[in-house]
C-alpha cells in the first residue's frame, strides 16, 4: 500500500484526538481537501473508505461547532415601549415567537 494510505488510515483514537482540537475553519478546510481527494479517483478503495469515515467525523465536528456558535448568538429586540433587550437566538425560533 502507498505511504499516503498510512496517513489516511491512522487509528481512529488518534484521529478523534486531533479532531477535538480543530477549529471550525480547520475542520472545514480538511473536509474540502478530502472531497478533492475523493473526486480525483486517484485513491484506493481502502483510502477512499478511510477518507469517507474521516469526512463524516469532520462533518459532525463542523455541525457541533456551528450549533455551539448559534447557541451563543443573542438577538437584540426592541419592545413597543422602546426598551432594547437581549434574547437568546433560539428563543426567536420557538413556535409562536415573532421575529424582531
Amino acid at each position: 500500500m502507498a505511504d499516503g494510505a498510512k496517513e489516511v488510515t491512522a487509528g481512529s483514537g488518534e484521529v478523534e484526538h486531533k479532531m477535538d482540537n480543530l477549529t471550525f475553519e480547520e475542520a472545514y478546510a480538511r473536509l474540502e481537501m478530502i472531497v478533492r481527494q475523493l473526486e480525483t479517483g486517484q485513491v484506493t478503495l481502502e483510502e477512499s473508505l478511510a477518507l469517507f469515515e474521516e469526512g463524516v467525523a469532520l462533518t459532525g465536528k463542523c455541525l457541533s461547532l456551528l450549533d455551539r456558535a448559534e447557541a451563543r448568538i443573542t438577538v437584540l429586540t426592541k419592545s413597543e415601549s422602546g426598551i432594547i433587550k437581549e434574547e437568546p437566538y433560539e428563543a426567536m425560533h420557538l413556535p409562536g415567537a415573532t421575529a424582531p
